[in-house]
């Protein structure tokens, strides 16, 4: 008989743990908390790109393939989208956007940040930037018994450093399985 841990196997097709559902779960109520206590909130990773000029790249893309001429309409809106984009990020982060801009630079060059195969070290960060009255704060989100790791908390105090607020909401998240509920039917 084989045994798996439920935080190792892998759902087929979707590569991710139990886990990592479990984590989603867990960042997507916490962001609904954060709404309606009066937050406004943005993605950290969308602040990032914005910040390190990511965007703007995908901008000058976009003009690109306008001046082709080729899926006109498809490319105009996405341009938009991006420019709207960058203004919320800006307006969310006001007077702290070069703060903001100044974190990201020496974040990227922190050697302790992981990196991954298809991702630089600077997108492993907090999950959302959020803002209440005049502060800004960066949240990270733990689920049941996570833990920030040491690469996260050395974030923290940079962040503070230049000027933000850390947080960490932690929620916790189950879910009840049982295999007289799995059924099979065949054709």
């Amino acid at each position: 008989m084989l045994r798996y841990s439920a935080h190792e196997y892998p759902i087929p097709h979707v590569e991710k743990t139990i886990s990592q559902y479990i984590g989603i779960l867990g960042e997507k109520l916490a962001l609904k908390y954060l709404i309606e206590n009066g937050f406004k909130i943005s993605s950290f990773m969308d602040c990032v790109n914005i910040a390190l000029g990511i965007n703007k790249e995908a901008q000058e893309e976009c003009l690109k393939q306008i001046e082709t001429g080729r899926f006109l309409d498809m490319w105009k809106e996405r341009l938009e989208e991006l420019k709207d984009w960058e203004k919320a990020v800006k307006e969310l982060l006001g007077r702290k956007w070069n703060n903001f801009a100044l974190f990201c630079e020496a974040w990227k060059e922190e050697p302790e940040a992981p990196s991954g195969k298809s991702f630089d070290k600077y997108h492993f960060g907090f999950d959302y930037v959020a803002k209440k009255g005049s502060k800004i704060y960066f949240v990270e989100v733990k689920t049941n018994e996570a833990r920030l790791r040491g690469y996260q908390r050395k974030m923290m105090k940079k962040a503070r450093e230049f000027g933000f607020n850390p947080m960490i909401v932690r929620t916790r998240v189950s879910i009840a399985a049982r295999m007289k509920d799995v059924t099979t039917e065949t054709f």
